[in-house]
């Protein structure tokens, strides 16, 4: 019942991400806005200097499922 959150601001790697967690089936996405931070986000000091260089960061979030 976990929840994973991933995060980046490099478009190839968002994809790749997306791909491999989509392929999990223990795993189920959450949300489909990839734009906005989760409630309770704290950005980091890595997204914050990516913003301001004009990069856009994209959030995917996750939950943990049981296979039955």
């Amino acid at each position: 019942g976990g929840t994973l959150i991933m995060t980046t601001d490099i478009d190839e790697l968002a994809g790749w991400m997306a791909d491999i967690a989509s392929a999990n089936p223990h795993l189920r996405q959450t949300s489909t806005d990839r734009h906005t931070p989760p409630p309770g986000w704290v950005a980091t000091k890595y997204e914050r200097k990516g913003a301001a260089k004009g990069r856009t960061q994209t959030y995917m979030t996750y939950r943990k499922v049981k296979i039955e």
